[in-house]
């Protein structure tokens, strides 16, 4: 069994539904946690940045173990118009490569910088189960990924180890998707999109952040890493899990012509109705265990934290 070391981490999106959970999580860990903003500082854990200009206000003396990249905007809070498209792509690589050259640069460097990533990267693979090594699509949400993975060889140049954690839907208390579809479910207005056969890859949140930890303290994981559950449901099955965990009758189902009018056709395909059964590989063959493999147990667990809350 690996020692835990205490670390001196420095974290990008620590507002946001992971960050701020991760963050947490590394402070009750024992872990030294600064984080990046773009406002004024107002504490001595902070540091401010600014991906337009180039610039991160590091100190003189900062040195850190790791390195934790998770900003970047929103995939889907808009509709894909072009200038969104832009912003999601320069959100991305523009905050990546500053980071990473800025790391590189360092008198003394991090060990380890995990540079945040998405399935997305492997398109639409309706025929068969993905793994870290499966190729990737060809779509705008894979053209993205790529590009922000590839941003942070700087580092790789460096001689840092760089981990890009390709994270699935992530089910947790207080955010993400389920804070967005639990009105619809409660008030029956939640069904299932499209035909419901696309496979859902998803991951409890209280796992995730246990896989961030893994991560950090197993320094033969290099590259992707799937954070993915490895039992993978299908979007319907996932609507009747939901529904029979807050005990309310079927909802109403979304035809893909009606999220395609919504939403867009682009983005509908890509992310709603895409379908992607990711299997993570890495993480099982290091050894890592998940305490919440079962979706029924995953939003048990979730819903019940929220409610305690």
């Amino acid at each position: 069994m690996s020692v835990q070391i205490r670390m001196r981490i420095l974290i990008s999106g620590a507002s946001g539904f992971v960050g701020e959970n991760l963050r947490r999580t590394l402070q009750d860990a024992g872990h030294q946690v600064w984080h990046l903003v773009r406002r004024q500082t107002e504490s001595e854990q902070e540091r401010r940045w600014d991906i337009r200009s180039g610039v991160i206000d590091l100190r003189v003396d900062d040195a850190f173990d790791a390195v934790i990249h998770l900003a970047g905007a929103s995939i889907a809070d808009r509709r894909w118009s072009k200038s969104v498209k832009q912003e999601l792509l320069e959100s991305r690589i523009l905050s990546t490569t500053l980071l990473a050259q800025t790391i590189a640069d360092m008198k003394t460097p991090p060990k380890t910088f995990i540079s945040a990533s998405a399935i997305g990267i492997y398109g639409a693979q309706p025929e068969g189960p993905v793994t870290e090594t499966s190729p990737h699509g060809d779509d705008f949400l894979a053209e993205l990924c790529e590009r922000w993975e590839d941003s942070a060889q700087v580092a790789k140049d460096a001689g840092i180890r760089v981990v890009h954690p390709r994270l699935s839907v992530v089910l947790g208390r207080g955010g993400g998707m389920l804070q967005r579809v639990m009105p619809l479910f409660e008030n029956r207005f939640g069904g299932r999109l499209g035909n419901g056969a696309q496979w859902f890859s998803w991951i409890a949140l209280s796992d995730l952040l246990r896989a961030f930890l893994f991560i950090l303290d197993t320094p033969s994981i290099v590259g992707p890493v799937n954070m993915s559950a490895p039992n993978c449901v299908t979007n319907q099955a996932f609507t009747k899990a939901l529904q029979q965990v807050l005990s309310v009758s079927c909802g109403i189902p979304a035809p893909a012509a009606a999220l395609k009018l919504a939403f867009g056709r682009e983005m509908a395909e890509q992310t709603m109705l895409a379908s992607q059964r990711v299997i993570p590989e890495v993480l099982v063959n290091a050894g890592f265990v998940f305490e919440f493999g079962a979706l029924e147990d995953a939003l048990a667990h979730e819903l019940a934290a929220l409610q305690t809350r």
